[in-house]
């Protein structure tokens, strides 16, 4: 399977290839960038498979309510999954992984070019993947990137995610033939929440509110551990 590392590295020479930026291309596709992304490869397997699981009769990952426009990926596939061979399985698991890279790599353009003018955004190296899991999925719809990145720069992220999942589920065959919003829908919120996973590794996430254990996270249904992330 290929890791998310790998499928951020393809997202980011695509924006370059499309979009050249001289001035953001060095930090972008610097080794540090794959190297920190691989810290959170896991934590993307772990969601595409629950994404994946046509056996799970869950709300889904990281969704809290009971009916939602962004439900797990399997459930709008349908039979098409269910059906599929495991090549074509592998290949929905890296459109899933591509929407996520389209926002992450968003972030880190957001860091190179300075969007938040408060300070300079640094790496958190000692968060480890469990924590990033708990702090991630129990703030999918929180806002919380409205805080670092202007919504019209959130909102344009999320349309490419959208765009990006609807493009490829269609080139692999798998996409349903009258719910093509559903799927932009849900690849809008893998975008976002791909912004959010990468500034979780960041202290655009303080240490207050990544570390605090009330609210959001005492409802966390989504434990790291049953996850296999330590």
């Amino acid at each position: 399977m290929e890791p998310f590392s790998a499928t951020l590295a393809d997202v980011i020479s695509k924006v370059l290839e499309t979009s050249p930026n001289p001035t953001a291309a060095p930090y972008l596709t610097a080794r540090e960038r794959l190297a920190e992304a691989s810290k959170v490869d896991a934590i993307v397997s772990r969601f595409a498979d629950a994404e994946l699981d046509v056996h799970d009769r869950s709300n889904g990952v990281g969704r809290f309510a009971l009916k939602s426009m962004t439900p797990p990926l399997h459930r709008s596939l349908g039979k098409r999954l269910a059906e599929a061979d495991d090549q074509t399985i592998e290949t929905v698991r890296i459109s899933i992984q591509w929407a996520l890279a389209v926002g992450y790599s968003a972030t880190i353009d957001a860091e190179e070019a300075n969007l938040n003018a408060d300070s300079k955004i640094e790496f958190r190296s000692d968060r480890s993947q469990a924590d990033i899991w708990s702090f991630w999925v129990t703030h999918f719809n929180s806002g919380l990137v409205s805080a670092f990145l202007p919504k019209e720069y959130i909102s344009n992220v999320r349309h490419i995610g959208g765009d990006a999942l609807h493009h490829e589920l269609r080139a692999a065959g798998v996409a349903p033939r009258f719910r093509s919003g559903r799927i932009r829908y849900i690849g809008m919120l893998y975008a976002e929440i791909g912004l959010l996973l990468r500034m979780s590794q960041t202290d655009a996430i303080s240490d207050a509110s990544f570390e605090q254990k009330g609210g959001l996270q005492l409802t966390n249904s989504w434990p790291a551990e049953e996850f296999g992330l330590v």
